[in-house]
């Protein structure tokens, strides 16, 4: 991806450079100012910073050779989230904040401007967004993100979802959804009633709808600013990634039913009781890692068993919550290399030394 993002850096990277003047007091206020003018945006020329020691008092500071424009950037990324009134702080990370005034008038764009320009330009990447707005981001799909009641910002509310999510008797799960009475009704698509069967599509349901749909007009302007510097070729390649892995995964799949894994693994030499887990090893345990359960029950799994993606994850192995019926899977690059059983045994290990799969 660093090298990716180096690449497209020298193509869109202009020759000209662009002079900014910036107060360490009001970071938001005075990037924002350039930011926001078209004639500024038009340009793609490398930025050279100089700081003022306060508001009125601009210091011209010695050339930019790269230091005082990735300060910038670092103190930016902490305006965007902290200052611009853009954003509100979860305990996944942060989410778009519905401001109608903002949106009116482009804020969402800039702010997207300015984290394009960050990355392309050699700042640290802006990874304060919660997950699910990152899914958002990179499909465009709101049926692709995973909201929980921990990407929502308003704790009452958060904890509100949270009683219903861990209700364990029809009681308990009835004064946890009388306490949304509230808002639950403005909210079209919701399971009504809500038993034990469909209070985790209620949970999701109502995370997604105040986490994303509810703000998806301040995303997709968001998106909008991000292709200042054709970033979308940048989300491209990381949509290209998933799609290399789900490829990677399915190909398991595909081994694991025709037996094939013991070939492919030639080259290593197992122990004993890798090779004893190897021949009993099934689709079966694949489902049981997922969800918990060894055959697809009668109704059908709820939530629908899914698959997402893990960034920046330090193992490649595969992770699962069964709660969710969730299978995470790493994007690693490293194990793209069609030569390399790295992706197949690294599945055959977390298969083998889960719990639920014994």
């Amino acid at each position: 991806m660093e090298e990716l993002l180096q690449a497209h850096s020298k193509k869109v990277i202009t020759p000209s450079y662009r002079r900014i003047f910036i107060s360490k007091l009001d970071v938001w206020t005075t990037a924002f100012r350039y930011f926001h003018q078209d004639s500024f945006a038009r340009h793609h020329g490398l930025l050279v910073v100089s700081f003022a020691c306060d508001l009125h008092t601009f210091k011209i500071e010695p050339p930019d050779y790269g230091g005082p424009r990735r300060e910038f950037f670092r103190r930016l990324i902490k305006a965007i989230f902290e200052d611009s009134g853009a954003f509100e702080e979860t305990p996944n990370g942060f989410i778009p904040k519905l401001n109608t005034s903002h949106l009116e008038n482009g804020v969402y764009r800039t702010i997207g401007k300015m984290m394009s320009t960050i990355m392309i330009q050699g700042g640290e990447p802006p990874a304060h967004l919660a997950p699910c707005v990152v899914d958002y981001i990179l499909t465009g799909d709101v049926l692709q993100v995973n909201a929980t009641p921990d990407d929502v910002s308003a704790s009452e509310l958060r904890e509100m979802l949270k009683k219903v999510e861990t209700s364990s008797t029809e009681r308990e799960l009835e004064d946890a959804v009388k306490q949304c009475d509230s808002w639950r009704f403005e909210v079209e698509g919701l399971p009504n009633p809500v038993n034990m069967n469909t209070k985790d599509t209620f949970v999701k349901k109502a995370a997604l709808f105040h986490v994303i749909l509810k703000s998806q007009a301040c995303l997709d302007q968001l998106i909008d600013g991000l292709s200042y510097y054709e970033f979308s070729d940048v989300c491209s390649y990381t949509k290209m990634l998933q799609t290399f892995m789900w490829s990677m995964f399915y190909d398991f799949l595909q081994s694991v039913q025709g037996k094939q894994l013991e070939e492919k693994f030639s080259r290593r030499r197992l122990t004993e009781a890798e090779k004893t887990f190897l021949e009993t090893l099934s689709l079966v345990h694949v489902v049981q890692f997922t969800t918990g359960a060894s055959t697809v029950p009668a109704a059908g799994f709820n939530p629908h068993p899914q698959m997402i993606f893990l960034d920046c994850e330090p193992t490649g192995h595969p992770k699962a919550n069964t709660s969710r019926n969730e299978l995470q899977i790493p994007v690693d690059e490293d194990l793209l290399d069609p030569d390399s059983d790295e992706f197949d045994y690294f599945f055959f290990e977390a298969l083998m030394n889960s719990p639920v799969c014994r």
